[in-house]
C-alpha cells in the first residue's frame, strides 16, 4: 500500500482591518490594518496569527519573510496582475487587483516598480479592499490629499473593504499612517527652538 501524498500549502502574507482581531496578536500594525498569514491548502485556507505561529514552534519573523517571498513569486510570476489605470484627478495609477492585492504593499519592490511605472519618487498608497492596492504619484502630502481621500473612500466598500486611509510609499516600505483626523506633523513643518552657547 502506498502512502497518502502530502498535503501542499503555502503561505502568503494577509491584511485585515483591525476590527478583526479579537484579542489575537497580528504579526504587523499598519495603522488601522493588521497583517496575518494566510495558508492556502487544497483550496481551503486558514488564517494565521502571531501567537498560532509561536504555538506551532514557528518564528513568526521568519514565516512573514518566507510568506512575502511566497508573494513575490506570484507577483514574478505575473499571476498578480497590475496595470496603470485614472486614479486621483485623473493621474495615473497602479492599481494590483486580486485577492492578496492589498499585501502586496509589502513587498520591497513595490517602490521600485511604482516609480518606474509613474515616474515620480513620491508615491501614495491606498488599500481600500483586500482585493485591490492603488499606488500613485504624491503632489502633496498625503494629509494634506483630499480628493486621494475621496477618490479611494469610494473604493472602500464591500465585503473585502479595509481602509480609506493614505499612507506614503517609500523605499522601505508603507509608513507614515495618514487617517482622517489622524494627521501627525510632518518633520519640515515642525518649528524648534535652538539655544545657541554663545561661550
Amino acid at each position: 500500500m502506498r502512502p497518502a501524498p502530502r498535503s501542499r500549502s503555502t503561505i502568503y502574507p494577509y491584511v485585515l482591518g483591525n476590527h478583526a482581531r479579537m484579542g489575537r496578536a497580528p504579526l504587523l500594525e499598519l495603522g488601522a490594518l493588521d497583517v496575518v498569514l494566510v495558508c492556502w491548502r487544497e483550496g481551503a485556507s486558514t488564517l494565521l496569527w502571531r501567537d498560532d505561529l509561536e504555538a506551532l514552534g514557528h518564528d513568526p519573523g521568519r514565516q512573514f519573510l518566507r510568506a512575502r517571498d511566497n508573494l513575490m513569486a506570484l507577483t514574478d510570476a505575473q499571476l498578480i496582475p497590475h496595470t496603470i489605470c485614472a486614479g486621483p484627478r485623473g493621474a495615473p495609477c497602479l492599481a494590483f487587483r486580486h485577492p492578496l492585492a492589498a499585501a502586496c504593499a509589502l513587498l520591497p519592490q513595490l517602490h521600485d516598480l511604482a516609480e518606474r511605472k509613474l515616474r515620480s519618487d513620491r508615491l501614495t498608497m491606498a488599500m481600500p479592499r483586500r482585493d485591490l492596492l492603488l499606488v500613485f504619484a504624491s503632489p502633496v502630502a498625503p494629509r494634506l490629499d483630499v480628493e486621494a481621500h475621496d477618490f479611494v473612500s469610494v473604493l472602500a466598500t464591500g465585503r473585502s473593504a479595509l481602509t480609506d486611509e493614505l499612507f506614503l510609499l517609500e523605499r522601505s516600505g508603507p509608513s507614515c499612517y495618514f487617517g482622517p483626523n489622524q494627521y501627525p506633523l510632518l518633520a519640515d513643518e515642525i518649528e524648534v527652538e535652538v539655544e545657541v552657547d554663545a561661550a
